[in-house]
């Protein structure tokens, strides 16, 4: 019963490795659009703020 559950270990080992590599690619893609989103936000403030000061 032993000598089974460790082969089904060892099968598992590449997949969750796999499984692993996709979940650190897919934060570092969300970091990554989440910081483009902060900035683009930034500028579409201040450029929203300096409208406004040119319309008072």
């Amino acid at each position: 019963m032993e000598e089974t559950s460790d082969n089904e270990e060892y099968l598992l080992v590449p997949h969750k490795k796999r499984l692993v590599q996709q979940i650190i690619s897919l934060g570092t893609h969300l970091s990554t659009s989440f910081h483009l989103l902060l900035l683009t936000t930034k500028k579409e403030i201040s450029q929203e703020r300096h409208i406004c000061s040119h319309n008072l």
